[in-house]
């Protein structure tokens, strides 16, 4: 395959030459999707320390 110079893709309407913009769309988006969830899991976490500990079953370890 021959090298591939930027003006020839921005002529052709494509980006093989930009391959890692996919790439970094596709990592950051799962980057932001566990900070997400992680985020929700924290929050979600604090609330239920934050009852009185009368409400709170505690289990006993096995």
């Amino acid at each position: 395959m021959p090298a591939c110079s930027e003006s020839k893709c921005l002529q052709s309407g494509l980006w093989p030459c930009r391959w890692y913009r996919g790439v970094a769309k596709i990592l950051g988006l799962g980057l932001a999707t566990t900070v997400g969830i992680l985020n929700a899991l924290w929050y979600e976490l604090r609330a239920v320390r934050a009852q009185p500990s009368e409400r709170i079953e505690h289990l006993e370890a096995p």
